[in-house]
């Protein structure tokens, strides 16, 4: 499904009293509130981010499955450490003057590329 199928989102997507809720569009869940963001995020015993994927069945599966966001547990924090020291805070703040223009070019739409970004990708955008 590419961004322009993604269906448009009412506003009661963005509320954070709105009850969890399953898409069926994009067969997936959506939570709203901190609370159970936070439980989503840290209850490991009843919620994954491997996409039902077991060692065994990850080789077959689509490659973008296999990176950290869609790891839990010591799997999530081997791939984590692996990229960690580009993200560590002294290189973070050898490159924050460059990553505050690109994220104003990407908000302000001074980027072309970013405004045809934001344009296909309605669906992450709050509506204004």
């Amino acid at each position: 499904m590419t961004a322009a199928h993604l269906p448009t989102r009412p506003g009661k997507f963005f509320d954070p009293t709105t009850e969890v809720h399953f898409d069926e569009a994009l067969d997936t869940w959506h939570v709203f509130s901190l609370s159970d963001v936070q439980r989503v995020l840290s209850d490991e015993e009843c919620f994954s981010s491997g996409y039902g994927l077991t060692d065994e069945t990850r080789p077959l599966a689509n490659p973008v499955l296999s990176g950290m966001w869609a790891a839990d547990g010591q799997r999530h924090r081997d791939l984590r450490a692996a990229v960690a020291d580009p993200f560590s805070p002294r290189v973070m703040s050898r490159l924050e003057t460059q990553i505050r223009a690109i994220a104003t070019e990407l908000v302000d739409g001074s980027n072309p590329a970013a405004s045809t970004w934001s344009r296909a990708s309605p669906s992450l955008c709050p509506p204004g």
